[in-house]
């Protein structure tokens, strides 16, 4: 008898016994409990199919949301690079208003993204992100609060006044928006795009997600 005989001879017997028992007590459990099982099953699959769809919308909600503060961040705005003209704040009037942006799907991902995102990248790139955000509607709010000083109202305001208004009007754009090197909302925001894309190309890993709950972040090199 050579080796593979010798190793075939013991586990064929335990192979019987296995399908035997598989046939005598296995097979009956099924049939008794099948009802359970599909219970469980199409539970499990109504709940994924749920967290899928939210999933789904806070990642439309966000993406919508970027596209909407491309027009406020596409910038970029470099201090002493700029052209005159493009400052608008300077050839058009110093009592300029700039919206604050709000971060209402931003917000959201952040509070059910440890849930639903696959790329912890994505979480990281939205704290800061919302953070920078904050600290732009910050400088808004300075600015706008000085706005409301009637003498910039008059028909020759004070040049003292005006000079400040500018420079008010311009942190916004230096400071909050910025550039590439400045980590204002121009640089966050084209790195949360950048995560954003990532997460919305896994569609391998999103289906292992749904299917048995299985999640794991991407490496870099994938996105």
């Amino acid at each position: 008898m050579n080796a593979q005989e010798r190793w075939y001879a013991p586990t064929q017997p335990r192979m019987n016994q296995f399908l035997s028992w598989l046939g005598t007590s296995a097979a009956p459990w099924l049939e008794t409990n099948a009802v359970a099982v599909a219970a469980v099953l199409v539970a499990w699959f109504v709940y994924r199919g749920a967290k899928l769809s939210e999933r789904n919308g806070v990642l439309a909600a966000l993406r919508q949301e970027l596209q909407l503060h491309q027009m406020w961040a596409k910038g970029p705005y470099t201090r002493g690079v700029t052209q005159p003209a493009q400052e608008w704040w300077r050839t058009i009037s110093p009592r300029g208003t700039v919206f604050k942006l709000t971060t209402a799907a931003t917000d959201s991902a952040v509070v059910n993204g440890p849930d639903l995102f696959l790329n912890r990248g994505l979480l990281v790139a939205l704290v800061e992100y919302r953070q920078v955000v904050g600290h732009f509607n910050q400088l808004i709010d300075r600015a706008m609060l000085f706005q409301a000083n009637p003498q910039l109202f008059r028909l020759w305001p004070s040049p003292r006044l005006k000079a400040r208004m500018i420079d008010l009007l311009s942190s916004i754009h230096y400071e909050g928006i910025g550039d590439d090197k400045t980590e204002a909302v121009h640089f966050h925001h084209a790195k949360l795009d950048k995560e954003l894309r990532c997460e919305e190309s896994l569609r391998l890993r999103v289906a292992l997600w749904v299917v048995i709950g299985w999640r794991s972040s991407p490496r870099r090199r994938e996105c």
